[in-house]
């Protein structure tokens, strides 16, 4: 086989191991073996803008379609980056945390569609930052395990956050939604900056003090994994906030409003916030100590014997994981009653748990969208439905509750979109190799000219 046929079927199989990712307000994953974390923060605005039709701001921006989008990736001494970087270590040395920010990527988007009354704005930061110094102390003499700092996971940068786009909009101020308008429409952004309406559009965009609710508030579960050649047990922590509860309290989107007078007219500014949706996956068994403020956890190899949680309702917090295609797909189960066994995945069909003998009541699943998605029916084993209710939609999850006979076996969810069992991913590899090797034929085939 030729070279150059070599590269690209290396270049496809590269490619399709490749993982989607799943965006979230904030998604850490924490390994004390290795000092050195990445972090997602996700922080969007929508911004909504009312003026009078046929005004000066309609014919501006009636009809309009914009869009900014651009990615960068530094360290701390690439000019670029170096504001963003020094602005985040600053607020962490503030809140009493350890941790530095050693480098960055951002990837910045932002979109403005303008009708003949109205425009929305919607800027999205995805703020990827390498986190370092997160272990306060190795091999603690009096837990067994090892100390890591939780204060890093809430801050806010102040003021604007200028970066080079790279684009045709040159710089542009990434941390308030100002900064869109200036690339988009500086003559209107400069008229905003000026009236009632700059407060609302000067608001951090990079704001996770919502991430700030003390951590024992926090849905807390764990996974035993496997163990090592020695047989020391070793799990996964997870930490999830987003779904409401008593626990949590309620999560709703932030909202300020604004007006402005623009060339006679009145604009009325409406500036949203999301509800924070976050996970914290921490390599081992974690316990939180501190108090607000001062937040940390000791994490261990070794999973205590019988270790559950519990929540203030007295159910209790099972962590179930499974594995397809060598992906592992992690399921929250609430129950005061039942504790499910296990689960299985029966690929593009259904995902069954299978049920103590005995055990019955009301149990909650929380399910990863990349597992099952728009879940639609729960059974019994034998076929006969049961009633549910969709508790809580996100972007990555969705969680149910119902009830469960206490003659059942084992319940089934079904969903429009269950993992397949030919990976999207390894078919469209296979169908490009075979498209690489007809081709690879019929060329061999190919008659070819002589000269005499």
């Amino acid at each position: 086989m030729r070279p150059l046929l070599v590269v690209a079927l290396f270049a496809i199989l590269l490619a399709g191991f490749v993982l989607p990712a799943h965006a979230a307000d904030l998604d850490a994953k924490i390994d004390t073996t290795v000092d050195n974390a990445s972090a997602t923060f996700t922080a969007v605005k929508t911004i909504t803008m009312k003026y009078e039709q046929g005004g000066s701001i309609s014919n501006q921006l009636n009809g309009k379609n914009d869009k900014i989008e651009f990615t960068i990736s530094g360290t701390a001494s690439d000019p670029n980056m170096a504001g963003l970087i020094q602005a985040n270590n600053k607020v962490l040395l503030e809140s009493n945390s350890p941790v530095r920010v050693a480098s960055a990527t951002v990837h910045y988007i932002a979109t403005l569609k303008g009708g003949p009354s109205s425009a929305q704005m919607l800027v999205k930061v995805e703020y990827q930052p390498t986190i370092q110094k997160f272990v306060m102390l190795k091999e603690d003499a009096q837990t067994g395990g090892d100390i890591i700092d939780l204060q890093w996971r809430a801050f806010k940068i102040d003021g604007p956050i200028k970066v080079n786009s790279g684009t045709k909009y040159g710089e542009i101020n990434i941390n308030q939604a100002i900064g869109a308008l200036e690339a988009l429409y500086p003559d209107l952004a400069s008229k905003l900056s000026s009236s009632g309406a700059q407060a609302v559009l000067t608001e951090p965009v990079m704001d996770f003090t919502k991430f700030n609710i003390p951590m024992t508030n926090w849905h807390f579960l764990f996974d035993q994994v496997g163990t090592n050649e020695s047989g020391v047990a070793r799990a996964l922590s997870v930490y999830s906030l987003g779904e409401s509860s008593f626990r949590e309290g309620t999560f709703e989107a932030q909202e300020t409003t604004g007006s402005a007078s623009i060339d006679g007219q009145t604009i009325a500014i409406n500036s949203q916030t999301p509800p924070p949706s976050g996970q914290i996956t921490i390599a081992g068994y974690s316990k939180l100590q501190g108090s607000a403020g001062q937040e940390y956890a000791t994490v261990t190899k070794e999973v205590p014997s019988a270790a559950t949680t519990t929540t203030d309702d007295n159910n209790k917090i099972m962590g179930l994981s499974s594995d397809v295609d060598g992906n592992t797909y992690f399921v929250l189960a609430k129950s005061a009653t039942i504790t499910p066994i296990h689960y299985t995945i029966d690929p593009n069909n259904l995902i069954r748990f299978e049920i103590p003998e005995g055990q019955g009541g009301e149990l909650q699943l929380t399910l990863p969208k990349s597992m099952i998605d728009q879940i639609h029916t729960v059974r019994n084993g034998e076929g006969k439905e049961i009633q549910f209710q969709q508790v809580l939609l996100t972007s990555t999850s969705t969680t149910i509750k119902f009830t469960v006979p206490d003659s059942t076996e084992s319940i089934e969810v079904l969903g429009t979109h269950v993992v397949p069992e030919f990976p999207l991913s390894l078919m469209l590899i296979v169908i490009s190799i075979g498209a690489v090797l007809i081709a690879t034929n019929a060329f061999n085939q190919k008659p070819k000219l002589r000269f005499s």
